[in-house]
């Protein structure tokens, strides 16, 4: 756990089966040679209001395992996400890797491309724009709301959470085995792979445009 209200560092590693846990805490990285920041692919990072901030330009964040956000701005792309746009750090979510939003009230960012993206807060989060998840979406509790956003999934959307709509639009190329209610509005269903499992009305308020 970082404890000083301000913690800096270079070449941290989270190992494999570890937790670093920032708390409303800031991280400051420094650029040295090869990653700033490595997540393993077992270790965790968890932050509340505490943010990753680069103190130069050319830190590298480099995330195999979890991260685990709070920040009711999301995970990255300005200066008050979780990881802070300030100095432009680069970010690799690696295959494997998830990031994991826990708070209600969130804004899903898109700045950033997710490999595994969860869901896991009991209240609403809203997508804050485009958004690519590379592997999968899970929503294991709560409610994610697409309003007027899109959002393209390479995997597969999996959990027992609500799914909303406005105008919205999810484009899926894995399968649908979600079993939450979905509220689709006058969103779009994109189905768009090969072979998939397309989820039956159980659940569904109805679809108002399917495309398979």
């Amino acid at each position: 756990t970082v404890n000083a209200g301000t913690y800096t560092a270079d070449q941290l590693t989270v190992s494999n089966g570890a937790t670093l846990t920032l708390g409303a805490n800031n991280l400051t990285l420094y650029n040295g040679t090869g990653n700033d920041l490595s997540i393993g692919a077992t270790g965790i990072l968890t932050t509340t209001t505490g943010q990753l901030i680069a103190a130069t330009a050319g830190v590298v964040i480099d995330v195999n395992g979890t991260f685990n956000t709070s920040d009711t701005d999301g995970f990255s792309g300005t200066a008050s996400t979780s990881v802070a746009n300030t100095n432009s750090p680069v970010i690799n979510l690696n295959s494997g890797s998830t990031v994991n939003y826990n708070l209600t009230g969130q804004t899903i960012t898109g700045a950033q491309s997710y490999d595994n993206l969860t869901n896991t807060s009991t209240g609403t989060n809203t997508v804050g724009g485009a958004v690519t998840v590379n592997g999968n979406l899970s929503l294991s509790a709560g409610t994610l709301a697409l309003a007027a956003n899109t959002v393209t999934l390479a995997g597969n959307l999996t959990g027992g959470g609500t799914l909303t709509f406005t105008t919205g639009t999810l484009n899926i190329a894995g399968n649908n085995t979600s079993t939450g209610t979905v509220t689709a509005g006058t969103g779009t269903f994109n189905y768009n792979g090969a072979a998939q499992t397309v989820r039956s009305t159980s659940g569904v308020s109805s679809y108002n445009n399917l495309n398979i």
